[in-house]
């Protein structure tokens, strides 16, 4: 039996730049899946990276994240 091929997904941002992360991995322990982790990036600090295997899309990483609500409001206000 052959396999259908899946729609590719669009992965949700975490951040964008660095100053948008303070690594307080939120987002690892909101996700239903586990598939966020947090890894070293060179200067050693923790930022989190999405394995995109495991993510079904769900936001609620996003819905989580005390960045990304700082963001939007400052946006809508």
């Amino acid at each position: 039996m052959k396999a259908l091929p899946t729609a590719r997904k669009t992965l949700p941002e975490l951040y964008s730049r660095r100053h948008e992360c303070c690594g307080c991995t939120a987002c690892v322990f909101e996700c239903p899946k586990k598939a966020i982790s947090m890894e070293v990036d060179e200067e050693g600090f923790l930022y989190p990276v999405i394995d995109a295997i495991r993510c079904i899309g769900c936001g609620r990483c996003l819905k989580i994240c005390t960045f990304k609500l700082r963001i939007k409001t400052a946006i809508d206000n």
